[in-house]
Protein backbone atom coordinates (compact mmCIF):
# COMPACT_ATOMS: atom_id res chain seq x y z
CA UNK A 1 0.00 0.00 0.00
CA UNK A 2 2.90 2.34 -0.79
CA UNK A 3 0.82 5.05 -2.49
CA UNK A 4 -1.95 4.81 0.10
CA UNK A 5 0.63 5.28 2.86
CA UNK A 6 2.01 8.36 1.13
CA UNK A 7 -1.48 9.82 0.86
CA UNK A 8 -2.13 9.03 4.52
CA UNK A 9 1.07 10.83 5.55
CA UNK A 10 0.05 13.87 3.47
CA UNK A 11 -3.45 13.98 4.96
CA UNK A 12 -2.15 13.53 8.49
CA UNK A 13 0.30 16.41 8.07
CA UNK A 14 -2.57 18.57 6.78
CA UNK A 15 -4.60 17.56 9.86
CA UNK A 16 -7.41 16.25 7.64
CA UNK A 17 -8.25 13.43 10.01
CA UNK A 18 -11.54 12.49 8.35
CA UNK A 19 -9.81 11.84 5.02
CA UNK A 20 -6.85 10.27 6.81
CA UNK A 21 -8.96 7.67 8.59
CA UNK A 22 -11.00 7.08 5.44
CA UNK A 23 -7.76 5.97 3.77
CA UNK A 24 -7.00 3.77 6.78
CA UNK A 25 -10.35 2.08 6.12
CA UNK A 26 -9.34 1.57 2.49
CA UNK A 27 -6.32 -0.41 3.71
CA UNK A 28 -8.66 -2.75 5.59
CA UNK A 29 -10.87 -3.19 2.52
CA UNK A 30 -7.81 -4.00 0.40
CA UNK A 31 -6.81 -6.69 2.88
CA UNK A 32 -10.29 -8.22 2.86
CA UNK A 33 -10.23 -8.27 -0.94
CA UNK A 34 -7.00 -10.25 -0.64
CA UNK A 35 -8.73 -12.57 1.86
CA UNK A 36 -6.31 -11.52 4.60
CA UNK A 37 -8.92 -11.41 7.36
CA UNK A 38 -6.51 -11.60 10.31
CA UNK A 39 -4.51 -8.55 9.23
CA UNK A 40 -7.72 -6.69 8.40
CA UNK A 41 -8.99 -7.42 11.92
CA UNK A 42 -5.75 -6.16 13.45
CA UNK A 43 -5.94 -2.89 11.50
CA UNK A 44 -9.61 -2.43 12.39
CA UNK A 45 -8.84 -2.94 16.07
CA UNK A 46 -6.00 -0.41 15.91
CA UNK A 47 -8.27 2.04 14.09
CA UNK A 48 -10.91 1.71 16.80
CA UNK A 49 -8.37 2.27 19.57
CA UNK A 50 -6.95 5.38 17.89
CA UNK A 51 -10.36 6.93 17.34
CA UNK A 52 -11.22 6.32 20.97
CA UNK A 53 -7.94 7.76 22.22
CA UNK A 54 -8.34 10.87 20.04
CA UNK A 55 -11.97 11.17 21.14
CA UNK A 56 -13.07 11.42 17.50
CA UNK A 57 -16.61 10.28 18.25
CA UNK A 58 -18.00 11.53 14.92
CA UNK A 59 -15.54 9.29 13.06
CA UNK A 60 -16.03 6.22 15.24
CA UNK A 61 -18.57 4.90 12.77
CA UNK A 62 -15.63 4.01 10.52
CA UNK A 63 -14.36 1.41 12.97
CA UNK A 64 -17.82 -0.15 13.35
CA UNK A 65 -18.22 -0.22 9.58
CA UNK A 66 -14.90 -2.03 9.10
CA UNK A 67 -15.74 -4.55 11.82
CA UNK A 68 -19.11 -5.10 10.14
CA UNK A 69 -17.37 -5.95 6.88
CA UNK A 70 -14.96 -8.31 8.65
CA UNK A 71 -17.80 -10.10 10.47
CA UNK A 72 -19.78 -10.30 7.24
CA UNK A 73 -16.80 -11.74 5.36
CA UNK A 74 -16.30 -14.28 8.16
CA UNK A 75 -19.95 -15.37 8.15
CA UNK A 76 -20.71 -13.87 11.58
CA UNK A 77 -23.98 -12.38 10.36
CA UNK A 78 -25.46 -11.26 13.67
CA UNK A 79 -22.37 -9.32 14.73
CA UNK A 80 -22.16 -7.84 11.24
CA UNK A 81 -25.73 -6.58 11.53
CA UNK A 82 -25.10 -5.11 14.97
CA UNK A 83 -22.09 -3.22 13.64
CA UNK A 84 -23.88 -1.85 10.59
CA UNK A 85 -26.88 -0.71 12.63
CA UNK A 86 -24.47 1.04 14.98
CA UNK A 87 -22.91 2.76 11.96
CA UNK A 88 -26.32 4.03 10.88
CA UNK A 89 -27.08 5.27 14.39
CA UNK A 90 -23.78 7.17 14.60
CA UNK A 91 -24.12 8.60 11.08
CA UNK A 92 -27.60 9.88 11.88
CA UNK A 93 -26.29 11.47 15.06
CA UNK A 94 -23.37 13.12 13.21
CA UNK A 95 -25.57 14.29 10.32
CA UNK A 96 -23.88 12.12 7.68
CA UNK A 97 -27.21 11.31 6.04
CA UNK A 98 -25.83 11.23 2.49
CA UNK A 99 -23.52 8.35 3.46
CA UNK A 100 -26.19 6.17 5.09
CA UNK A 101 -27.63 4.39 1.98
CA UNK A 102 -24.45 2.30 1.35
CA UNK A 103 -24.68 1.00 4.92
CA UNK A 104 -28.20 -0.19 4.20
CA UNK A 105 -26.72 -1.97 1.18
CA UNK A 106 -24.30 -3.72 3.56
CA UNK A 107 -27.29 -4.86 5.61
CA UNK A 108 -29.04 -6.04 2.44
CA UNK A 109 -26.04 -8.24 1.67
CA UNK A 110 -26.14 -9.74 5.17
CA UNK A 111 -29.88 -10.42 5.02
CA UNK A 112 -29.52 -12.07 1.61
CA UNK A 113 -26.79 -14.30 3.05
CA UNK A 114 -29.41 -15.37 5.59
CA UNK A 115 -32.05 -15.82 2.84
CA UNK A 116 -34.17 -13.08 4.46
CA UNK A 117 -35.52 -11.77 1.15
CA UNK A 118 -38.41 -9.73 2.55
CA UNK A 119 -36.15 -7.93 5.02
CA UNK A 120 -33.59 -7.27 2.30
CA UNK A 121 -36.29 -5.69 0.13
CA UNK A 122 -37.48 -3.57 3.05
CA UNK A 123 -33.93 -2.31 3.60
CA UNK A 124 -33.60 -1.49 -0.09
CA UNK A 125 -36.79 0.58 0.12
CA UNK A 126 -35.37 2.40 3.15
CA UNK A 127 -32.15 3.11 1.28
CA UNK A 128 -34.15 4.57 -1.63
CA UNK A 129 -36.13 6.75 0.77
CA UNK A 130 -32.99 8.22 2.32
CA UNK A 131 -31.06 8.55 -0.93
CA UNK A 132 -33.92 10.39 -2.63
CA UNK A 133 -33.60 13.13 0.00
CA UNK A 134 -29.90 13.18 0.87
CA UNK A 135 -27.92 11.60 -2.01
CA UNK A 136 -29.96 11.07 -5.19
CA UNK A 137 -26.80 10.13 -7.09
CA UNK A 138 -26.90 6.81 -5.22
CA UNK A 139 -30.36 5.81 -6.46
CA UNK A 140 -29.12 4.13 -9.63
CA UNK A 141 -26.73 1.90 -7.69
CA UNK A 142 -29.44 0.96 -5.20
CA UNK A 143 -31.83 -0.07 -7.95
CA UNK A 144 -29.17 -2.20 -9.64
CA UNK A 145 -28.73 -3.97 -6.29
CA UNK A 146 -32.47 -4.59 -6.25
CA UNK A 147 -32.13 -6.17 -9.70
CA UNK A 148 -29.52 -8.58 -8.30
CA UNK A 149 -31.97 -9.50 -5.57
CA UNK A 150 -34.58 -10.39 -8.21
CA UNK A 151 -32.09 -12.81 -9.76
CA UNK A 152 -31.44 -14.37 -6.34
CA UNK A 153 -35.14 -15.08 -5.83
CA UNK A 154 -35.52 -16.32 -9.41
CA UNK A 155 -37.92 -13.56 -10.46
CA UNK A 156 -36.57 -13.37 -14.00
CA UNK A 157 -39.27 -11.04 -15.33
CA UNK A 158 -38.32 -8.35 -12.83
CA UNK A 159 -34.63 -9.16 -13.24
CA UNK A 160 -34.78 -8.60 -16.99
CA UNK A 161 -36.83 -5.45 -16.51
CA UNK A 162 -34.24 -4.17 -14.04
CA UNK A 163 -31.38 -5.14 -16.32
CA UNK A 164 -32.85 -3.17 -19.20
CA UNK A 165 -33.26 -0.17 -16.89
CA UNK A 166 -29.62 -0.56 -15.92
CA UNK A 167 -28.48 -0.61 -19.55
CA UNK A 168 -30.56 2.48 -20.31
CA UNK A 169 -28.96 4.21 -17.34
CA UNK A 170 -25.49 3.34 -18.57
CA UNK A 171 -26.35 4.96 -21.92
CA UNK A 172 -27.21 8.13 -19.98
CA UNK A 173 -23.83 8.09 -18.22
CA UNK A 174 -24.75 6.37 -14.95
CA UNK A 175 -22.60 3.63 -13.45
CA UNK A 176 -22.97 1.00 -10.75
CA UNK A 177 -20.56 -1.13 -8.75
CA UNK A 178 -22.93 -4.02 -9.51
CA UNK A 179 -22.76 -3.61 -13.27
CA UNK A 180 -20.35 -6.41 -14.08
CA UNK A 181 -22.20 -8.83 -11.85
CA UNK A 182 -25.47 -7.92 -13.56
CA UNK A 183 -23.89 -8.58 -16.96
CA UNK A 184 -22.74 -12.01 -15.83
CA UNK A 185 -26.16 -12.99 -14.50
CA UNK A 186 -27.90 -11.66 -17.61
CA UNK A 187 -25.62 -13.75 -19.80
CA UNK A 188 -26.41 -16.82 -17.67
CA UNK A 189 -30.14 -16.05 -17.79
CA UNK A 190 -29.88 -16.07 -21.58
CA UNK A 191 -28.59 -19.64 -21.37
CA UNK A 192 -24.94 -18.86 -22.16
CA UNK A 193 -23.62 -20.49 -19.00
CA UNK A 194 -20.02 -21.14 -20.10
CA UNK A 195 -19.69 -17.55 -21.30
CA UNK A 196 -21.13 -16.26 -18.01
CA UNK A 197 -18.65 -18.32 -15.99
CA UNK A 198 -15.76 -17.01 -18.09
CA UNK A 199 -16.99 -13.44 -17.56
CA UNK A 200 -17.20 -13.98 -13.81
CA UNK A 201 -13.65 -15.35 -13.64
CA UNK A 202 -12.35 -12.49 -15.79
CA UNK A 203 -14.29 -9.49 -14.49
CA UNK A 204 -14.99 -10.15 -10.81
CA UNK A 205 -12.77 -10.56 -7.77
CA UNK A 206 -11.94 -14.11 -6.74
CA UNK A 207 -14.41 -14.06 -3.84
CA UNK A 208 -17.18 -12.53 -5.95
CA UNK A 209 -16.60 -14.87 -8.87
CA UNK A 210 -16.91 -18.03 -6.75
CA UNK A 211 -20.15 -16.77 -5.18
CA UNK A 212 -21.61 -15.77 -8.54
CA UNK A 213 -20.63 -18.99 -10.30
CA UNK A 214 -22.14 -21.02 -7.46
CA UNK A 215 -25.38 -19.08 -7.82
CA UNK A 216 -25.42 -19.59 -11.59
CA UNK A 217 -25.23 -23.37 -11.15
CA UNK A 218 -27.85 -23.53 -8.39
Amino acid sequence: FYHVKNLEDFLYEKDDLHAYYTQRCNEIVFLLNRQNVVEAYKLATTLSQELLQRKLDNEMYMAYNMMGHIYNYSGNWENAKQCFWEVIHRMEKAGYHESIPPIYMNLVNVEMSLNHTAEAMRLLDKAVEIAAKASPQRLFDIETRRTLLYYSINDMDKFNEGYQAYKEGVKKGFSSVHGRELDVYHTAEQGRIDEAVSMAMRDLSSTESYEVITKIYE
